[in-house]
């Protein structure tokens, strides 16, 4: 991991309440946490983080414009994916648009937050992997699981996080390339499956059919075909 990490300035913390909110203030590329006692989800939900996971923070300064936003997270979720695929010969798919998803549930999430800092913006990737085998607390909704439960095999955390973040050193240039679309199509977890999302304070029911060609999803209710950019998606079981 250290080969990755030459010239970069990066902390390695026992204990944190958020990777993403320790980062945010400090001249480091990157802060990995053995625990999270606060982690964070999309829209403020929280993120179970126990002790034996990888939680960590890359903090990127990108030429952004037009609809790279758009782009970031899908783009972490291929690069994420790969890595766990590499290390733990697994097919890793992605649930729309954040969430990592093997043999059908939960094994990470994704937050991507950014800000303008000197006419640049500030990217923090925030990047959450159930590694270790877990007893997941009855309240989370569809128990999630991890890479050893799943694949009864040891992981080195240290070789998996080396795997993501080389798969960062080229981060810019596949944003910009649009490279990824095909391989997020072929990992795109929810087709066919029954979707509740939340958008604009409504929430819409349908069938999930796939991703446009902005990687919007495309659900379809009562008949016809809404796509959504953005919003919270769960499964109906």
């Amino acid at each position: 991991m250290l080969s990755v990490l030459k010239d970069k300035k990066y902390q390695v913390l026992e204990t944190v309440s958020s990777t993403n909110d320790y980062i945010k203030d400090k001249d480091l590329y990157l802060v990995i946490a053995k625990e999270q006692t606060g982690g964070k989800g999309t829209n403020n939900r929280s993120f179970f983080s126990p002790s034996g996971g990888i939680y960590l923070s890359v903090k990127l300064p990108l030429n952004l414009s037009g609809n790279d936003f758009l782009f970031l997270t899908p783009l972490v979720a291929v690069i994420t994916a790969n890595a766990i695929d590499k290390v733990a010969g697994v097919k890793t798919e992605i649930k729309w648009v954040n969430d990592l998803y093997l043999n059908g549930k939960k094994l990470g999430g994704i937050l991507c937050e950014s800000k303008i800092v000197k006419d640049k913006t500030e990217v923090i990737i925030g990047v959450g992997i159930n590694v270790k085998s877990q007893n997941f607390p009855p309240f989370l909704k569809n128990t999630p699981t991890s890479l050893e439960s799943e694949t009864g095999q040891i992981i080195d955390n240290n070789r998996l996080i080396a795997e993501l973040l080389t798969g960062f050193e080229s981060f810019e240039e596949r944003l910009k390339a649009r490279d990824f679309f095909t391989e997020y199509r072929d990992r795109f977890f929810l087709t066919d499956r029954e979707v509740s999302i939340e958008f604009n304070g409504e929430t819409f029911i349908g069938k999930a059919t796939g991703v446009d060609d902005n990687l919007g999803l495309k659900v379809e209710i009562n008949g016809e075909i809404k796509t959504f950019i953005n919003g919270c998606v769960s499964i109906k079981y």
